[in-house]
């Protein structure tokens, strides 16, 4: 991860040190990480970026350019998508630079959230969704599927990436 810092504090998260004294790696450090992957790795298929939550880095987006300097062919983000909506420019930028998002998105209902995430998040990722709409990045939604919670969902949110062009599972 570049970063142990969350925006959240979910109760089903296993980051260690996420929001106490957070981890964030410099660019020299994160330079030696993509010059290890080129050693076993020389055509560079894929970067993840996980945190913690990746976009609390507070160069995200050089560390993505880093990225696309080195070659690689395939950047995803795994975010819960929140920093969308506190800085316009970042989903723009990021889809410029060509970069795949992983949204975690649980439910089309609120309690799921709150069970999942400690809070209702449900009309931020509504509106999250209606930005990746608009820029449209390619798109995963990652859900966190709890029985009982959120299992009867399912074909909802397949149905929603079904219709939607721009996310791809």
């Amino acid at each position: 991860p570049v970063t142990s810092a969350c925006n959240l504090n979910c109760p089903v998260c296993y980051t260690i040190n996420k929001n106490h004294k957070p981890y964030f790696a410099g660019k020299q450090e994160f330079q030696s990480v993509l010059d290890g992957i080129r050693a076993v790795d020389r055509d560079m298929q894929i970067v993840n970026f996980t945190g913690g939550e990746p976009l609390m880095h507070p160069d995200f987006c050089g560390l993505v350019e880093m990225c696309r300097k080195e070659g690689v062919h395939r950047i995803t983000i795994s975010t819960n998508g929140l920093k969308f909506l506190e800085d316009a420019e970042l989903l723009p930028r990021l889809t410029e630079l060509n970069a795949r998002i992983v949204l975690s998105f649980n439910s089309f209902k609120s309690e799921p959230y709150i069970i999942t995430s400690g809070q209702d998040l449900l009309e931020k990722k509504l509106r999250i969704l209606e930005l990746l709409g608009k820029y449209k990045p390619v798109t995963s939604l990652l859900t966190v599927v709890a029985g009982g919670v959120n299992d009867g969902e399912i074909g909802d949110i397949v149905r929603h990436v079904l219709k939607s062009d721009f996310i791809v599972s």
